[in-house]
Formats: C-alpha cells, structure tokens, sequence
C-alpha cells in the first residue's frame, strides 16, 4: 500500500509540474538577500552591541567570525549585492552600534557579468551609511578593477584595506574552502587590527 501511494504522489506531482500548476524549482536567487535580510536584522536586534559588524556576501556568511574582530557581529548575506547592504545597513549598525564595519562585497556584481558601474557608484554610498566609524574595506575575489577602487577608497577616506583572498576555494572557483574561510578570516582579523 506505501508502494502505491507513492508512485500515486509521485505520478501527481509529476502531471502537475507538466502542467505548470506546481513549480518543482521556485527558488529566485536574487530575491534570496531581499528575503533573508529581516532574519539577520532579527539576529543583530538579539546580539546587541558588538564592536565589529561584518557586512558581505556568502563569502562572510559561510565564514566563521566570532571573535574576529573583538565581538563581531556577522552580516553576511549569500547572493548581496551593494544595494543589499544599503538597505540592511542601517538597521544592522542600530541593532549592533559597531566602533567598525567591516565591508566585504562585490563578489556578486562580477560573478555573472560585470556591474563595474553599479559597483563604483553604489560603494560610496554604503560608506556613507557607516558615519564616523572606523572601516575596513576587503578586495573584490573575482575582480582585479574593483579591488583596485575599493583600496583607492579606502585610500581616499583614511580606511584599511584588506586585499582579495582568492582562495583556496572548493569547486565554484569563488567561494573558499574551508582552508580559504579560515585564511579570509585571518586576513580580516588582521585588517581590524590596524584599523
């Protein structure tokens, strides 16, 4: 009788997707930083203070950052872009009300084309949001040219720069492994330490 009920919802489910009335694949990536920003938000509102917030992409949220940068509060966002990170940010600096922010993204505007432009006018901005805190900035992995303005940024606004740590990664090629997470952690732990 299992056997039969499960070819039944096997069959069923099948007939349904053919017929477009049951997506077996509704997962939108770029919507995924839209829809998993209030639970972060959510986790900042119950960590409180920390002295460090981590904003960045999956290569932070796959990271281990406690204790990286004093109490560090990790923001990171698999899929965020920019324009993510300035939504989310001010909510995440008024939940944490770090001393630094540490900002680790642009993997995504590189990953499937290039968004050089978005990249160089929407960065600015997200500095903006961070007032007189201090800041660490983190190269670009998939991108020499964006690595290049975020140092001439930080250059610019008197932030440390922490060059791209481009591996070593697992088989997409960009995100590390957990050999590069521990170096890209190090790297930024280094990076707070001057700041």
């Amino acid at each position: 009788m299992e056997r039969l009920l499960f070819f039944v919802t096997l069959f069923a489910s099948g007939s349904l997707a053919g017929a477009g009335l049951f997506q077996l694949n509704d997962y939108d990536p770029p919507a995924y930083p839209d829809s998993r920003t209030p639970f972060v938000v959510n986790l900042a509102q119950q960590f409180g203070k920390a002295d460090t917030l981590v904003l960045g992409d999956s290569l932070i949220e796959q990271t281990n950052m406690d204790g990286a940068c004093g109490t560090t509060f990790n923001g990171g966002i698999g899929g965020a872009r920019l324009q993510h990170a300035i939504k989310a940010a001010p909510e995440l600096i008024q939940a944490t009300d770090p001393d630094t922010i540490v900002i680790a993204l642009g993997a995504n505007h590189f990953a499937a084309g290039n968004e050089i432009g978005d990249f160089r006018r929407l960065y600015p901005q997200l500095l903006e949001l961070a007032g007189e805190r201090e800041l660490v900035l983190v190269g670009v992995p998939n991108s020499d040219v964006a690595s290049r303005n975020v140092a001439a940024l930080a250059r610019k606004t008197g932030a440390t720069y922490v060059p791209a740590i481009k591996g070593p990664t697992g088989p997409d090629g960009l995100h590390h492994n957990a050999e590069g997470s521990r170096a890209y952690r190090e790297a930024i732990s280094q990076g707070c330490a001057r700041a």
